[in-house]
């Protein structure tokens, strides 16, 4: 069953022939996911020309060329729900996927589907003081690797380790595994219940 789960890019597959296919998704119940964000602007200087130039090409007619990385990933999550391979998506995106062609694929989907929840921007507050949230996105906060960050992670890896009894220095396949089986004996028991 470890066999399911990959590492790899999942929205664009190239080949070592130069050819290029778009990753098959498993058939699922549903898909909970935060996209990455990158903007349209910065995703020649991150990802490089060749990859944005295929991805592109790939997607034409399904995502405008100038829209956000993460449009790709509600397209793609869009085709799956048409094709019958998913029921439902629930995916997080800035307020940029609101406005120009990042809401082309916002229309796609109502075309073919519909969008059941959305909320555009909230307040924030922190410390009774209003916050401007632009510079203060999980992306933000991920891609600047703060320390207390890092750290808190551990703390929090540590202490889910020590709850289930498990050494804090498995691998990750050992890690998957011991997940696998909690999740198979929970299900188990579930279907037993009835």
């Amino acid at each position: 069953m470890l066999n399911a789960f990959t590492r790899a890019d999942a929205i664009l597959t190239q080949h070592p022939d130069g050819s290029v296919t778009e990753p098959e998704w498993p058939t699922v119940d549903f898909i909970v996911w935060n996209p990455p964000f990158l903007g349209d602007k910065m995703m020649r200087s991150r990802m490089g020309d060749d990859y944005v130039t295929t991805l592109r090409a790939h997607y034409d007619g399904r995502v405008p060329g100038g829209a956000d990385l993460c449009c790709y990933w509600f397209e793609k999550a869009r085709a799956h729900v048409e094709a019958g391979r998913c029921k439902r998506v629930g995916l997080l995106a800035t307020q940029g996927i609101r406005g120009g062609l990042n809401r082309e694929v916002l229309k796609r989907i109502t075309r073919t589907g519909d969008i059941f929840f959305a909320v555009s921007d909230r307040e924030r507050v922190l410390d009774g003081a209003n916050l401007i949230s632009t510079k203060r996105t999980l992306t933000n906060l991920y891609n600047d690797r703060h320390a207390w960050l890092a750290n808190a992670h551990r703390a929090l890896d540590e202490a889910v380790f020590a709850a289930y009894g498990w050494p804090p220095s498995l691998t990750d396949d050992e890690l998957l595994a011991r997940l696998l089986d909690l999740n198979l004996a929970q299900s188990a028991a579930e279907a037993m219940r009835g």
